[in-house]
């Protein structure tokens, strides 16, 4: 009967050993399945956080190209305002018959060539499109002075006025010393 109670003991111990590992098995299969589940989520966080992480980005460099297309916009404002400021300082003058220049206010009488920057002439067609283009001395043609635009090509002709060189008698003679005899 000792050994049938020593084997029933045993058989018991194997049994609850048996029960032990199939409950740990139970778990540590629970255990692992949950993990996989956390893992799977994490995963999912992870492809999320990723995929805010480059729109992020896209946002930003949006937000950074605006504000340079900004400040473009707002040299160029600068610029048309510092033209219509100086545009202002300006007139339309006729230089020479059916030529038209645009030049300052307080520029030399109708007809000056010009000779500084104050009084330089501008070409009518580029300085109506917002374009300082100051007409530039060419030479002469025909007797006749050219002024070309280094822009559009567009071009005036200021007639060479001849100096009226006339005679003044004083009635004396100068001889060949050069005094007055």
């Amino acid at each position: 009967m000792l050994s049938e109670l020593s084997a029933a003991y045993e058989a018991a111990k194997t049994g609850v050993e048996l029960l032990r590992n199939a409950l740990g098995a139970k778990v540590a299969r629970d255990v692992e399945a949950a993990l996989v589940g956390v893992n799977e989520h994490l995963l999912r966080l992870q492809t999320i956080a990723l995929g805010y992480q480059s729109e992020v980005a896209r946002l930003s460099d949006a937000v950074r190209e605006a504000a340079e297309r900004e400040r473009a916009q707002e040299k160029k404002l600068a610029e048309l305002y510092a033209f219509d400021a100086e545009q202002a300082a300006h007139r339309l003058h006729q230089v020479a018959p059916g030529a038209f220049a645009y030049r300052r206010q307080d520029a030399p009488a109708e007809g000056a060539e010009p000779n500084q920057q104050s009084d330089a002439w501008f070409c009518a067609q580029c300085f109506d499109q917002r374009r300082k283009s100051i007409l530039q001395y060419a030479g002469y043609e025909a007797g006749d002075r050219l002024f070309r635009c280094a822009h559009c090509g567009g071009q005036i002709r200021v007639k060479e006025e001849q100096p009226s060189i006339g005679i003044v008698s004083v009635g004396r003679r100068l001889d060949f010393t050069g005094f007055i005899g």
